[in-house]
């Protein structure tokens, strides 16, 4: 705060990432909490009610408003009947925003819960900025998910790739997997190792192949050598790959219309090679 004094204050999550320069889930929770903990009197802290961690970060705000978001908690920001769909080819999510505003539909060109409430913590930090309901409603209207952040795009053979490949976390991968389990027919998944995770690493992994396989997936293929204890937990039909050649020739290989493929992973694995050449674009 010694470069800037932000007028408001917003934490989306505390989210299982860089636990290994955090050390656990309250190293990280902490760490968000500095973007409160910080801001003056007069600003305004924006807190997701929905999170674990709320009721703390509540504790070390030092701005006397506080205004909270959330998709399943009561809070000043909200969503009503939501329902996500495909439409020409892009995911659309259409719920009811409620809050000291009013209430206006909202149609939001992404997939996933999770966008509900970051769509959510846009309307409430914007709505501290001083914009109108009519704005918000406007602004959520144009936002496009970014390149490598669930991006539904068509695959070989009349299947369907998400690309999720910009990076990921324990975190993101089950909200990924959440928005994969919603949609119909067979779903596999493409999981490359996620990084920075220390000590927890083995576990995370392990526990994404058991998630995968609860969330009725029905085949992953996966990446680098921790994404292995993903192979082992989420059992018959899993294979894991050394490398993302081998891995892209067997999904060329396997693509039957109809089947819609998440492709998830750290940087580290360069997976937007696979979507290239999945989609149409070549191998980079």
């Amino acid at each position: 705060m010694r470069l800037a004094r932000p007028t408001v204050g917003l934490i989306t999550n505390a989210g299982a990432e860089h636990l290994e320069g955090f050390g656990n889930l309250d190293g990280v929770a902490q760490g968000e909490g500095e973007m409160v903990s910080c801001l003056e009197a007069a600003a305004t802290a924006i807190i997701n009610a929905d999170d674990v961690y709320a009721g703390y970060w509540r504790s070390v705000a030092t701005a006397r408003r506080i205004v909270t978001f959330g998709v399943h908690a009561n809070a000043d920001f909200m969503a009503k009947n939501s329902i996500q769909t495909i439409e020409r080819g892009e995911f659309a999510t259409r719920f009811t925003l409620e809050c000291p505003l009013g209430q206006r539909s909202i149609t939001l060109k992404a997939g996933g819960a999770h966008n509900i409430g970051n769509a959510l913590a846009a309307a409430a930090a914007a709505g501290a900025a001083g914009a109108s309901l009519e704005e918000i409603a406007l602004g959520l209207a144009d936002f496009r998910a970014v390149a490598g952040r669930l991006q539904l795009k068509a695959g070989a053979r009349d299947s369907w790739i998400i690309d999720d490949s910009y990076n990921a976390n324990p975190s993101s991968v089950r909200a990924g997997l959440e928005v994969l389990r919603s949609l119909p027919g067979a779903t596999w998944l493409v999981l490359g190792d996620m990084a920075e995770l220390g000590e927890f690493a083995e576990d995370s992994h392990a526990h994404m192949g058991a998630y995968a396989r609860d969330c009725g997936i029905k085949r992953l293929f996966a990446l680098g050598p921790q994404s292995s204890r993903a192979v082992e937990t989420f059992g018959s039909g899993a294979e894991w790959f050394a490398d993302a050649d081998s891995l892209t020739r067997r999904l060329q290989a396997e693509l039957a219309p109809g089947v819609t493929v998440l492709i998830k992973g750290s940087r580290v694995n360069r997976l937007e090679r696979v979507v290239q050449a999945l989609t149409g674009g070549g191998a980079s």
